[in-house]
């Protein structure tokens, strides 16, 4: 009984749980039903109790609720709120449980020492893999090669009566059953795929041979799904992320000095704080304009009225954030069909996973959803360079994120089914999300002193010293306990 209370048992349980689980939800398996999100909650409780001592140091804690309390606020206003009001209380329970769950699971295993992020890494490409496989074989049957090329002369077609573009769909996996949905939305998933290839640069095809054929042949499954299409769009964002995996690849050379490094960092930080800093200004005009504030200044000047008016990117999101400021909408779209400019903005489709989560949770979730990105930022900041993960494993999840977070941003399609155009696909009952909390999760890293280490990788180091100590003692002359009853 005291091997079986043991942690390492424990925790070599809590990760075929979390890995099994992971698999099944990148393999979108029957969709992403409630039984998987209520049971990523329930194997995140148990990752929790069986990994509780590493979360007594009070500091982390502190650092812990600064991006914990938006995970929280946010997954309960997207799943509670009055736009999905009229799910059914079950649905928007497991949804609210599985977004936390994912979060937690994902704190739990960054605590288990007998959990690898480079093994689940593998395995959550391997279902996506062969989401997409199957995707692309029942697109080249049905459509074939670079057919959004082939038939852009004559792209219409009638299904029931009523015209559809077919350079615009694709075939999918969706669920238990093949469907046609849009290019943008099955874009996501082979970006995130190909974004394998980026780690690439951190492995070498000798020394480590199995993983770099394994992510080279994601990554070209991934590719090979835009280019067949073929979705000149979707390969766009794989240049930032490259892009991303050649700075990082700067950072962890070992022949680059180390104040080299510093400046660089320095400079690449204040050009995105810059950057941030102009973002939050554009959308606090944006903000302004909607409420009336600032619109006849905005209408009578030439620039700002193509800037914040008429140009085709902000229309959409002019028409969301102008209904969200009314009072039946503060805490999500209410559906009502009397409603008509709630209805239009509803049905408007802004590509911004950001501004769809107002229609769902309102400006509060927005808020929520902000804080959560800036936090989490400057976590796997300090989870890329203190982290003692490996660094192909490090970069891996950076692309990860990364991918998801730069294609949902630009090209989010939240009504993604073809013949079915009515139906909102939310993004927080889908595959990606529930990874993305999963990886922000086990890669939170708290902001401690400057030579202080959190109490999870100082145990870590105990552990790795122990180990070494153990087998330097080791000789031809030591036995087991069940050699010496052997011998007896």
């Amino acid at each position: 009984m005291a091997k079986l209370s043991r942690f390492g048992n424990f925790g070599a349980l809590l990760t075929f749980l979390s890995i099994e689980l992971l698999a099944i939800v990148s393999f979108n398996l029957g969709g992403i039903s409630s039984i998987f999100q209520i049971a990523a909650f329930i194997i995140a409780a148990f990752g929790i109790f069986v990994t509780f001592k590493k979360f007594k140091n009070k500091d982390e804690l502190i650092s812990l609720l600064y991006v914990a309390i938006p995970v929280l606020i946010l997954a309960a206003l997207v799943s509670f709120g009055k736009f999905n009001s009229g799910e059914s209380p079950l649905v928007n329970i497991a949804t609210f449980l599985g977004l936390i769950g994912a979060f937690a699971l994902g704190l739990a295993n960054r605590r288990n020492k007998s959990f690898n992020i480079g093994t689940a890494l593998i395995f959550i490409g391997g279902g996506l893999a062969l989401l997409v496989i199957f995707g692309m074989i029942y697109t080249w049957i049905n459509y074939g090669f670079m057919y959004s090329l082939r038939y852009q002369d004559t792209p219409n077609y009638y299904y029931d009566g009523v015209v559809f573009n077919i350079t615009e769909e694709t075939g999918w996996l969706y669920g238990f059953k093949f469907m046609e949905t849009t290019i943008r939305y099955t874009g996501l998933f082979g970006v995130v795929l190909a974004s394998f290839l980026g780690v690439l640069l951190f492995l070498s095809p000798k020394k480590d041979t199995r993983n770099f054929v394994i992510f080279g042949v994601y990554g070209f499954i991934g590719l090979l799904s835009l280019l067949t299409i073929p979705n000149f769009k979707a390969l766009l964002y794989l240049i930032p992320i490259a892009v991303v995996m050649g700075y990082l690849k700067f950072l962890y050379h070992p022949k680059v000095k180390d104040e080299t490094k510093a400046n660089v960092r320095k400079i690449v930080n204040k050009t995105a704080i810059i950057g941030f800093i102009v973002l939050v200004i554009f959308f606090f005009l944006c903000f302004l304009n909607a409420a009336g504030f600032i619109t006849d200044f905005v209408a009578g000047n030439w620039f700002f009225n193509k800037l914040f008016n008429n140009g085709r990117i902000m229309q959409p999101i002019n028409l969301v954030l102008n209904q969200s400021l009314s009072e039946p909408n503060l805490f999500g779209f209410d559906r009502n069909p009397s409603y008509y400019y709630t209805n239009l903005a509803i049905y408007t489709n802004t590509k911004f996973f950001e501004f769809e989560t107002v229609k769902e949770g309102g400006l509060f979730a927005l808020f929520a959803l902000v804080f959560l990105l800036v936090t989490s930022i400057g976590s796997i900041q300090r989870y890329s360079k203190k982290s003692k993960d490996k660094e192909p494993d490090k970069a891996l999840l950076i692309a990860f994120l990364l991918a998801i977070l730069l294609y949902s941003t630009f090209s989010h399609d939240s009504f993604n089914l073809i013949h079915s155009s009515e139906t909102y696909t939310s993004f927080y009952r889908n595959t990606p999300v529930l990874i993305a909390l999963f990886l922000v999760g086990y890669s939170f890293y708290p902001e401690l002193k400057k030579d202080a280490v959190p109490l999870f990788e100082v145990e870590e180091e105990k552990t790795d010293e122990a180990n070494v100590e153990q087998t330097n003692y080791v000789d031809e002359y030591t036995f087991t306990v069940e050699e010496e009853k052997e011998d007896e």
